[in-house]
């Protein structure tokens, strides 16, 4: 009887079909809505997964010699310029053609390994509080997933406070 009242419901109360064939249609109906909820639901949820545990690249340039200074962050962090600069020296914005010469990537995708030349690179010790990280894999829309230890070992980079203190 459920059945009959939501097909009902759903088909605005239409009532010419028999009493099976309505119930079938509102089952299908609703198991249709239910699935799209659930997608809707789980791709919401891996979003916010996905940026708590993603890393963002803060792309300077040290202002001495034009080295590409790379700080790797949560994404959920913000970098504290002055900590910085204490540590590699004054530093100024990397705009987008510089990053593509330096790194041979475009903004969005730099990968943390890999690069044109050989930059500075520097890990927020924030990420090692993630047990796993999602990194651009060289394309704006490509990334890859990795633990704190292994892009360490990747990267060969020191592990220093960077993190903007609110």
């Amino acid at each position: 009887r459920r059945n009959d009242d939501a097909a009902s419901m759903l088909l605005g109360g239409a009532t010419t079909l028999g009493s099976r064939e309505t119930s079938n249609c509102a089952c299908s109906v609703l198991t249709k809505w239910a699935t799209v909820i659930f997608l809707i639901s789980s791709i919401r949820s891996t979003f916010f997964w996905r940026k708590q545990r993603s890393i963002a690249v803060s792309r300077f340039k040290r202002l001495v010699d034009g080295a590409a200074v790379l700080v790797v962050a949560s994404g959920a962090s913000r970098v504290d310029e002055a900590k910085v600069t204490a540590l590699v020296g004054p530093i100024g914005k990397a705009d987008a053609k510089f990053v593509k010469e330096r790194t041979g990537y475009a903004i969005g995708g730099v990968c943390p390994i890999g690069h044109a030349f050989e930059p500075v690179i520097l890990l927020d010790q924030g990420l090692f509080a993630l047990e796993s990280l999602w990194a651009a894999a060289g394309h704006p829309h490509a990334v890859f997933n990795l633990t704190p230890q292994q892009l360490q070992a990747m990267t060969g980079a020191p592990v220093v406070d960077v993190s903007l203190q609110v």
